[in-house]
């Protein structure tokens, strides 16, 4: 079997950085391609403003979170906040052929996509590593827990980074006859 070509791109940005200046140069190969996004976006409206203009010559489109993509939201709900904000404003055309990844996997063409922000490890949970991440990343100012009741700290990113990579090797072990894509925004 033939596979698709794959497009990835990361940190676009689009908050900060207007989505029609964001371009994407189209290549002879997008309509027999997947477009592989891994993550910080800024916000959903503004990633489907993108989108519009970019996703829809492609054959799919996987997307997963970055950690600023959690910024004003609790890190719970945001990948199904995400979800039903890009359904509110991607025309159906487009949105029926994306899909967003958290902890979860899907097939596309004869390849498995496995998904999920991961987090940092934070120098494998090094106690000053995780005390610097407290105070000068702003996730943890910007990023809530525990459904919105507290703030994200390190060592909840670092809880959500262990039950990650334990998930990501389960789905990575299930059999699976084509290829294997992983896709997260910190790396494993």
């Amino acid at each position: 079997m033939i596979h698709p070509y794959l497009r990835v791109l990361s940190d676009l940005h689009v908050d900060v950085n207007p989505p029609h200046l964001v371009r994407l140069a189209p290549l002879t190969t997008d309509a027999e391609s997947i477009l592989v996004l891994a993550g910080d976006y800024g916000s959903p409206k503004k990633l489907a403003d993108w989108l519009k203009l970019a996703a829809g010559s492609f054959l799919h489109t996987v997307v997963i979170l970055g950690n600023h993509d959690y910024w004003g939201m609790s890190v719970e709900r945001a990948p199904e906040k995400w979800r039903e904000s890009l359904a509110n404003h991607l025309p159906e055309s487009i949105f029926s052929r994306v899909t967003l990844l958290e902890r979860d996997t899907v097939d596309v063409a004869g390849i498995r996509f496995i998904g999920t922000t991961l987090w940092s490890d934070f120098d494998e949970g090094d106690p000053w590593a995780l005390r610097a991440a407290q105070e000068t990343m702003q996730d943890h100012k910007r990023i809530r827990a525990r459904g919105g009741t507290k703030r994200f700290l390190p060592q909840d990113a670092l809880r959500w980074h262990r039950d990650s990579l334990r998930w990501l090797e389960r789905s990575m072990a299930e059999p699976w006859d084509g290829p294997k894509v992983v896709l997260t925004h910190h790396a494993p």
